[in-house]
């Protein structure tokens, strides 16, 4: 008797979520959810703002960084959070739009792991779905290339409704299985840069009979531009003499996004030492592995300098390679070493090969050492 009490106690609790759920999804009757490698952000902004300019009355929630939620007015309020992020914040979001009784409703995606992807879309149940791309990323939970991304997020596909997802590689393959499981897939000829989150935004508003002011077929078929690294967020200061670039690209934290980008090719002749600023993270082994493999043969930079609290890691791996780039990877930094040493020891290895200039591009991770380096670089005065 006592055990059918204590399921009786867990049940009820259960039971009222799951009914509360379903009203809050019948309230809001268009929900997208978004994920992928990159881009996700910026689409789930950009799909709002197209929304809100029609007149729908949309609530936005977005992650990462710094979460926030996207009113139906446009202001914006940040999601606190006491504790690390969880998936029972997609519970909160549904509850937030049925208060609002907002008709459309989009999520950023947070789930890395293959259940908690899987969780995502049965308490969101998605009447749209978005994947940005399949670009490996995280393969310490999504598995390893874009095969074992490709597999997480085939996980999100909703049981009724349309699928969205750019043209880029694994397009074809996430599309076959939308199409094995009954899903209807649209995949979007979005160039690879800059303008991919706006083309998804585009169409995923037309769908749902919001077509932008702008011709969203005419978007589509503009021409594909590779972003360059002066698009970048970017500052220029004096240091020791050396005038200093740096170019933000520490949040393309995966080898494919962060060679999509066009960076200028060192040269013997130039005057500027270009180095990438590869900033390592000790839960992201596989990261620094893939960066450092290739940073260490890329064209574009002079010297590799590892940074961070696996910095150790970064170095170790390229002298067990035992490769001719070893000449390329400075050590400037230990895992304790702070922003301004760093660029003290770049600035005198420029003066002492020759350089007045130096370029430092910052790849690898946003958190950790790329967001100390951030809010110092920050600090600088711009000359």
């Amino acid at each position: 008797m006592r055990y059918w009490a204590f399921l009786f106690l867990v049940l009820i609790p259960l039971l009222a979520e799951f009914i509360r759920l379903g009203r809050w999804r019948r309230a809001t009757p268009v929900r997208v959810h978004v994920h992928g490698t990159r881009g996700k952000t910026s689409t789930v902004k950009a799909l709002a703002a197209i929304l809100r300019e029609r007149g729908v009355r949309a609530l936005a929630k977005t992650t990462g960084d710094a979460p926030e939620y996207v009113m139906p007015d446009g202001s914006v309020r940040p999601v606190r959070r006491w504790a690390p992020a969880r998936i029972q914040e997609h519970v909160d979001v549904l509850r937030l739009a049925a208060r609002l009784r907002a008709e459309v409703l989009v999520v950023e995606g947070m789930a890395l792991q293959p259940e908690t992807v899987f969780r995502s879309e049965q308490i969101l149940r998605a009447t749209h779905a978005v994947v940005t791309n399949v670009r490996p990323d995280h393969p310490e939970t999504m598995g390893r290339g874009r095969r074992g991304v490709l597999r997480t997020l085939s996980l999100m596909l909703p049981a009724q409704g349309a699928l969205f997802t750019a043209r880029e590689t694994g397009a074809a393959s996430l599309r076959a299985r939308a199409e094995a499981a009954g899903v209807r897939c649209i995949v979007v000829p979005a160039p690879a840069g800059r303008d991919q989150s706006a083309h998804l935004a585009s169409m995923v508003a037309a769908e749902l009979g919001y077509a932008p002011t702008q011709d969203a077929d005419a978007l589509c078929v503009a021409a594909p531009q590779e972003p360059a690294a002066s698009d970048l967020p970017s500052r220029t200061f004096m240091c020791e003499g050396v005038t200093v670039q740096f170019h933000d690209l520490f949040s393309a934290n995966d080898v494919v996004s962060a060679r999509l980008w066009r960076l200028p090719a060192a040269s013997c002749g130039d005057d500027r030492l270009r180095v990438a600023m590869l900033a390592t993270r000790a839960d992201r082994p596989l990261r620094t592995q893939s960066f450092m493999e290739w940073l260490t043969h890329a064209p574009e930079f002079d010297l590799v300098a590892p940074v961070g609290d696996h910095v150790w890691y970064a170095l170790l791996r390229n002298v067990l390679r035992g490769s001719k780039s070893d000449r390329r990877v400075r050590v400037v930094a230990t895992p304790w070493t702070g922003p301004e040493r760093v660029l003290r020891r770049l600035c005198g290895l420029a003066r002492r090969s020759g350089h007045s200039q130096l370029v430092v591009i910052g790849f690898g991770n946003a958190h950790g050492f790329g967001e100390r380096w951030r809010t110092f670089i920050e600090g600088r005065e711009q000359s």
